[in-house]
């Protein structure tokens, strides 16, 4: 990548990853590298496992109103945005926001989005 600030934030994003997998929150990331076979390869190369989409013709950061980068969207399992960061968040400021989704009220059992190029399902 060739974002500076973006690269400094993995680590927190990892480990928020690792922390609340199968805990009714899921960390997608999303490039808008030109080359995504050159961004998963940087992913892998740096042992990050949090799976990551493609933002081909920048339609996701259109939807989320992404002017700078690092960008971090907070999505409630009802699929609604329920905050936002620019910038590189920290592990504790991710933790927060997180504990603060996980404790509101229970999800419905599924709910799926299709923009009509990326579907995203939240159980």
């Amino acid at each position: 990548s060739w974002c500076n600030a973006c690269k400094r934030g993995m680590s927190a994003i990892e480990t928020l990853h690792k922390r609340y997998s199968g805990k009714r929150f899921q960390v997608l990331g999303v490039t808008g590298e030109e080359n995504p076979k050159a961004a998963i390869a940087y992913l892998k190369g740096q042992g990050y496992s949090f799976p990551t989409v493609w933002d081909r013709g920048g339609k996701i950061g259109a939807r989320f109103k992404v002017r700078s980068i690092p960008f971090t969207a907070f999505i409630g399992a009802d699929g609604k945005v329920v905050g936002d960061m620019t910038g590189i968040v920290t592990e504790s400021e991710g933790v927060e926001r997180i504990e603060a989704m996980l404790q509101s009220k229970p999800a419905p059992s599924s709910v799926e989005e299709d923009d009509g190029a990326h579907k995203v399902r939240v159980e």
